[in-house]
């Protein structure tokens, strides 16, 4: 039986790993299209459209949402996983860090800004997919995407497109830059994580999302056997 716990414990600790790379290329992504300067993506309007009319920064205000999001899928009786958590914190965090390092900076030339928007979409699609496909939960967002997908006859793209124009919307009113490039995020992230999926063969409806419950619970029946 130790051999089972300390496999358990490999397996938490690999999955998790994967979990924060999905995570840091989500949040690598994001700081993409922050730069290409041709509006933010739906989300990033509602996060800075928050941030501007609080003291939160703006990774501090992803953290603030993703925690919100959480409460409101408490609604569908849907527990946060492990992955659920760490998205909560580290891709705000990794967010912040990116920013702070300066590493990109905003194309003079709109072929480069495209061509970094395009980038930054991709990004963000191969983050999510590396991360949700580890099945410990899926970040708060896209908890949202998935209990609407297992719920609707609607693709976890379809759904995503949907309430990325309805957070557009919201981070508008709240002062959060929209411009050009967010409409194209928001039509084509979805699609794009489509294909992503359909490349690494992951079915988001056939695939269940462990909880934190369920996860104490497996390591709660190796403990007491060993």
């Amino acid at each position: 039986m130790k051999d089972l716990y300390i496999a358990f414990i490999k397996e938490l600790v690999y999955k998790s790993l994967r979990i924060l790379f999905g995570l840091f290329i989500s949040a690598l992504g994001t700081v993409l299209l922050i730069n290409a300067d041709l509006g933010l993506n739906p989300w990033n309007v509602l996060n800075q459209g928050i941030s501007l009319n609080t003291s939160l920064t703006f990774g501090q205000a992803a953290q603030t949402v993703g925690l919100c999001i959480v409460l409101c899928c408490s609604f569908f009786k849907t527990v946060p996983g492990v992955g659920t958590l760490l998205n909560m914190f580290f891709i705000g965090f990794f967010v912040d860090i990116l920013n702070q390092l300066s590493l990109f900076s905003v194309p003079q030339n709109m072929i480069y800004k495209l061509l970094m928007l395009a980038c930054g979409i991709i990004a963000f699609a191969l983050g999510t997919c590396f991360y949700i496909r580890e099945n410990l939960g899926a970040g708060p967002r896209d908890t949202l995407m998935v209990v609407l997908c297992k719920r609707t006859r609607f693709k976890a793209g379809t759904i995503k497109v949907g309430i990325e124009l309805i957070v557009i919307f919201i981070g508008y009113l709240l002062g959060g830059k929209v411009g050009v490039g967010s409409l194209i995020i928001a039509l084509t992230v979805g699609p794009v994580l489509n294909k992503v999926f359909s490349i690494f063969n992951y079915d988001v409806k056939k695939n269940h999302q462990e909880n934190i419950i369920e996860t104490f619970n497996r390591f709660k029946s190796i403990a007491n056997n060993i």
